[in-house]
Formats: C-alpha cells, structure tokens, sequence
C-alpha cells in the first residue's frame, strides 16, 4: 500500500512540474494590453539577462523592491486629443506630458501605429507580434513612411525582426513568473533628409507572461540607455468598481455661475476623462487624463466660456460612462 502511494505522489508531483513548466503558448488576449490597464514602470541600472532557451530562469532586478519611476495608463484612443489621426488603433498608451504611443490590438496581430509627442503626428505602422506565439517563432516586418516634423520631410524605412527565443521563470523585482516568453526583439530605422541619412538601431529583450497585459519587463540590449525597466501591473481596472466607488459623484453649486466643484470618493486611484455636453448631445469641452485618488477627491471646472442653459457633465474612463450629472448654468 505504500508502495502505490509513494508511486502515486511521485506521479502527481511530476505532473504537477509538468504543468507549472509547460512551454507556453500566447494568444492575443493573454498578454496585449486593454483601455484601462495601469502599469507602474521601475528602473534598474545595469540589470541584464541574457540567458536564452527553453526552461530557464531569468533573473532580473536589483536587491529588494524598485522605487517607483513612473506610472503610465491604456486608455481608448478616442479618448485622446489626436486619436482621430489613427483610425486603425483601438489602444493608446499615455505616458504623460504630451506624449500618446498608438497600437492596434486585434486577434491575429499587435501592431505599433504611430506616436503623436506634444502635438506632432508620426504614423509608424508596424508590426511588433503576431499570434499565437509560442518559443521558436520568428516574424520580421518593414515599411516606408513619410513623416513631417518642424517643416522638415522625412523619408523613414523601418525593419523590424523578433525572435522568441526564451522560455521559463522569469524573477523580477518582487515578481517571480512561471512560463514567461522571452522576445528578442530587433528595430532598424533608416532616415533619410536635408540634412543626410541616418541610421538608429534598437535592440531589447521583452519577457511576457499570460494575464499580464503588456511587458513583465523590457531590457535594453542595444540603444536603450543601459537600463532595465520593470512593468508591474497595478490593475486592470474593472469598470463596475469605479462606478461603485464614484456613486457619489457630485457637482455644486447647481445652478452654476461660474465655478462648478465636482466630489467623489474612490477606494483606488484611476483615470478619468470628463466631458460637458449641451442637450443637443455636442461635446462642448473635454479634460482628458485627470487623475483620480484614494479617498475623497475635489476637481474645480470654470464654466465661464459657457452660454446659459442645460448641460449634462459626464466622467468616463477611457471605454464607457462612470458618472453623470445634469447642471444649469446661469450667466
């Protein structure tokens, strides 16, 4: 009897390695990022993997948990100011002052479209990773562009080759992962202008995993700076949350004269956009990329530029309404 036990733990245990080490194979769903995705970005100077094959470990990060560098947010590009120039993306990255990174995310493909940075337009349409993907897989891509910037016209080539060429534990900063893919990704730009041709190379290994929208980690190999940054999911923020959390969503005075005072209070910290629109259904004016916290929350909006009359305020997260309030306005 004990011979048929010890045979039969030894079987589960090595079933369960099996399952835990099982080489993965991603579609789209599993690691591209969706509207209201946050990410904090830690990062660690020097830190650097180069292992490569299938079951291995990577281990990446300093000694203890990152400082924070940054935050940065998906949003829907609609919800951006120059969303209307990538009518092929159906995602936006937002990084903060002025700078909008545009992607379309479908089934079978996730694509780089184009990048607007403090107003300028930059349509790049290529191809970052095509699904299903899984160890061993290799694509390449390249396209012309004309690009237009401060007056000076730009002829740029872009080739892109990605190669999969890792799979196991990845081991951050706090973050440990089975079945991680490792991308190893290589982008050539030629550019050519008044001024001459130029050469830019960036090359980076990505590592990604199931449920993990976006990069567990990016790691410059080549013309990144000689730093590793850490992409920690904060949350994917469901909308049914934020709309619990902004219930109490409030405007005041109401009649409004000049000045109105909108207050909510949240358990979690979020993005929001809000909109004014007259009852006719135009948008009369937008304020993207507010930013809400934890606990009670105050934001002051000058109606002055408005005529008298009805308008409903409206909150949203970047894919559907949050919150919505009727409010007069008096002159």
């Amino acid at each position: 009897m004990k011979k048929v036990i010890y045979t039969f733990i030894i079987a589960f245990l090595f079933l369960f390695q099996l399952k835990v080490k099982a080489q993965p194979l991603f579609i789209s769903s599993d690691i591209t990022p969706v509207a209201g995705d946050v990410f904090t970005e830690n990062r660690c100077y020097g830190c650097h993997s180069n292992v490569t094959g299938p079951n291995k470990i990577f281990k990446l990060g300093g000694n203890g948990t990152l400082p924070p560098f940054d935050t940065f947010r998906y949003v829907n590009p609609s919800s951006t100011p120059y969303g209307a120039n990538y009518p092929n993306s159906n995602i936006c990255l937002y990084l903060k002052y002025g700078r909008y990174y545009y992607y379309d995310a479908i089934p079978s493909l996730w694509q780089y479209t184009g990048t607007s940075v403090n107003g300028s337009i930059v349509t790049m349409p290529y191809e970052l990773l095509r699904f299903p993907i899984t160890y061993g897989d290799s694509m390449s891509d390249s396209f012309v562009n004309v690009t237009i910037v401060i007056s000076t016209l730009t002829y740029q080539k872009v080739t892109t080759t990605v190669i999969v060429d890792g799979w196991g534990t990845y081991i951050g900063d706090g973050d440990t992962v089975l079945n991680s893919l490792r991308i190893h990704t290589k982008i050539h730009t030629r550019d050519s202008s008044s001024s001459g041709i130029n050469n830019y190379y960036l090359e980076k290994a990505e590592w990604f995993a199931a449920g993990h929208h976006g990069p567990l980690c990016s790691s410059p190999i080549f013309g990144g700076g000689g730093y590793t940054s850490y992409f920690h999911a904060v949350k994917s923020t469901g909308i049914d949350d934020i709309k619990n959390d902004a219930a109490d969503f409030k405007v005041y005075p109401n009649p409004v004269i000049n000045d109105a005072n909108i207050q909510f209070t949240t358990n979690q910290n979020f993005e929001y956009d809000l909109h004014v629109y007259n009852m006719l259904g135009k948008d009369v004016m937008s304020l993207h990329h507010l930013s809400a916290f934890k606990g009670r929350n105050n934001f002051n909006i000058d109606l002055n530029q408005l005529a008298a009359g009805s308008y409903i305020i409206q909150a949203n997260n970047g894919k559907e309404m949050i919150a919505s309030k009727k409010i007069i306005v008096v002159n």
